[in-house]
């Protein structure tokens, strides 16, 4: 599917992958912010369900203590586009280590 921005949806899903992880990397929780729909609902497992202010909240208090290491790749699995919908499905791998001199 076409856009007016001449970019097809699958290639603006790529592009908001790679802005997510960069922004994530970057410490910048207003573009990652930027990137949630309100009613988004993140499923994590072993979790409740969690809202964009619940994990507003969460990065947050997790960067308070300060920055920590990110390093993550996302393999694009499926990308189905249906209309205004759009589905995906990654394999992410992600290593997080803890601000410098941080437990």
């Amino acid at each position: 599917m076409e856009n007016p921005s001449g970019r097809n949806d699958d290639q603006q899903i790529r592009e908001l992958v790679t802005t997510w992880m960069s922004a994530t990397k970057g410490g910048d929780l207003d573009a990652l912010l930027a990137l949630i729909a309100e009613d988004a609902v993140f499923l994590t497992p072993g979790q409740k369900p969690m809202s964009k202010d619940d994990f507003a909240s969460l990065q947050k208090a997790q960067w308070a203590k300060g920055l920590p290491g990110f390093d993550a790749t996302s393999t694009i699995q499926e990308i189905k586009v249906l209309g205004d919908w759009a589905f995906m499905w990654t394999k992410l791998a992600i290593a997080i280590t803890p601000p410098q001199g941080g437990q």
